[in-house]
């Protein structure tokens, strides 16, 4: 169980935390929004057949979820790290029979174990889903079209599945995630019996050269400034057009001794995210889960003011 508390590096999630934890995503109370993004990662912790999630993993996932619930935030339950480079779940259509019915199963007792819960319960299919060969950014129409069939099995089990999860919204990510022109326009809204409760969803960490560790830049120039602009704006544009929401499911910039610059990319993408009414989650760092204290403050108060939002009447609770 602690081992599966403790994934991405983080500290085993413990009740207290969640009140700290708050803190770390209320930025998004300004749009009435406060994910907590539980990542289930069926490696390791499914047979292979029939495909059963293990008892300890789905009581721990059960109870994180409810910890969330309980703090009155909203939670998003999705399969993490079974996508990505060396996943088994990923757009393959000449796997995609094998694919499809593993993917299935494991949604199939993820819906059932959940169904009573109330709205505040999102489910996201998957995360950044990656052809066979690994590829980021765009892929083949014939691989697009083996995702956008994963999209509609996601919904299908979960709506076949009865309870609230008749209506529960879902979210839908794109290819890799990716916000770019070509994966957005084979982006495909699957069907459903209950329309008005689909969510799409991208990843954000744009101009990578700045966001991302391993790049050099550290300057967040003007000419980056314009590429974040424009990249979140498109995303905007384009769920628009579709007529569903759409959500950052991560968004950051990574810590490379520049933190003032950091601090202006928060303030600027939490502005631009307020303009065109879509949620951030920012991914990882900002607060030390060991102590519960911000380890930078100042990306903090950047997206906050960013929001212009005075984060001061925010009051925590303490156990």
């Amino acid at each position: 169980m602690a081992r599966a508390k403790t994934r991405s590096g983080s500290s085993q999630v413990k009740e207290w935390l969640l009140a700290e934890y708050i803190f770390l995503t209320s930025f998004l109370l300004v749009l009435c929004y406060l994910p907590l993004l539980i990542k289930e990662t069926a490696i390791g912790f499914v047979t292979f057949h029939p495909f059963a999630i293990t008892h300890h993993i789905a009581i721990t996932v059960n109870e994180i979820v409810d910890y969330v619930m309980d703090e009155g935030m909203y939670c998003i339950l999705n399969i993490h790290h079974d996508t990505g480079t060396h996943g088994w779940l990923n757009a393959d259509p000449s796997k995609y029979p094998e694919i499809s019915l593993r993917f299935k199963a494991i949604w199939t007792q993820v819906a059932e174990r959940f169904k009573n819960y109330k709205e505040r319960l999102l489910f996201e299919g998957f995360n950044e889903m990656l052809d066979n060969k690994g590829t980021w950014d765009h892929t083949s129409i014939e691989n697009y079209t083996a995702i956008n069939l994963l999209a509609q099995d996601f919904v299908d089990v979960v709506r076949k599945s009865g309870g609230n999860n008749a209506y529960r919204n879902l979210i839908i990510t794109s290819y890799s995630a990716n916000g770019g022109d070509i994966t957005l326009s084979n982006y495909r809204v699957p069907g459903d019996v209950h329309p008005n409760h689909l969510i799409g969803e991208c990843h954000f960490y744009d101009p990578q050269d700045f966001c991302f560790p391993e790049n050099k830049p550290t300057v967040y120039t003007e000419e980056y400034q314009h590429i974040s602009k424009t990249v979140m704006n498109r995303i905007a544009d384009y769920f628009d057009k579709i007529g569903i929401p759409v959500i950052i499911g991560e968004i950051a910039a990574f810590d490379k001794k520049n933190t003032p610059e950091r601090v202006k990319f928060a303030k600027l993408v939490a502005s631009e995210a307020k303009r065109r009414g879509m949620v951030l989650v920012w991914w990882m760092g900002l607060l030390d889960r060991n102590t519960c204290q911000w380890d930078e403050p100042e990306v903090v108060d950047g997206l906050f003011e960013g929001l212009n939002f005075n984060k001061d009447i925010l009051k925590l609770k303490t156990r």
